[in-house]
C-alpha cells in the first residue's frame, strides 16, 4: 500500500477519463500530473486532487 497524504504530488491515470472524439486513445499519454493530493482516505483509497478546472468539467 503506498503512503498516500495530503500534499503528496500523484500522477492520474488516463484510463477512465473521456477524451476528445479526435483524438486517438493510445497516442495519448497513459498519466497525466502530478496532481496535488488534498484529501485521503487511506482505508478506502480513496483521493481527492487538486485538478486543473479543465478536467473537473
Amino acid at each position: 500500500e503506498p503512503d498516500i497524504r495530503p500534499g503528496s504530488l500523484v500522477f492520474l491515470s488516463m484510463k477512465n477519463l473521456n477524451m476528445p472524439k479526435d483524438r486517438a486513445r493510445k497516442l495519448c499519454p497513459k498519466f497525466i500530473g502530478p496532481y496535488k493530493v488534498i484529501e485521503s482516505n487511506s482505508e478506502t483509497s480513496n483521493y481527492k486532487l487538486d485538478l486543473p478546472q479543465a478536467l473537473i468539467n
